[in-house]
């Protein structure tokens, strides 16, 4: 998955694409982890720790994808304390999670 333009791309296809990455790393999970109790008592300390290490390394990416669409989604959904009405009668959204961290995705031109 490329970032170099994400921004750049519309709402429902950034959520598409996300939840495509989601999908396809969930099922690399369940095939990993049964995998794993296949072979386990056949491999070896380093064998186990490299195919451990491997599962964590996806593990910890679906979570990142997770706030990543969850992220989208809010800022699809227009809240009462974040959204500032613009001349065009859109709302814009803060950058920013409620302790004022920036939101996946955002960099310091768009928090301004």
């Amino acid at each position: 998955m490329r970032f170099a333009f994400f921004a750049q791309t519309d709402a429902d296809t950034r959520l598409r694409i996300l939840e495509g990455r989601r999908t396809r790393l969930a099922e690399r999970l369940d095939a990993v982890r049964e995998s794993a109790s296949r072979t386990r008592e056949r491999l070896d300390e380093y064998t186990l720790e490299l195919q451990r290490h491997g599962l964590e390394q996806v593990e910890r990416e679906v979570t990142w994808l997770d706030g990543l669409i969850t992220a989208e989604r809010d800022r699809r959904r227009p809240t009462d304390t974040g959204d500032r009405p613009t001349t065009s009668g859109r709302t814009t959204e803060k950058n920013t999670t409620a302790d004022d961290a920036p939101r996946p995705g955002t960099n310091i031109k768009e928090r301004g």
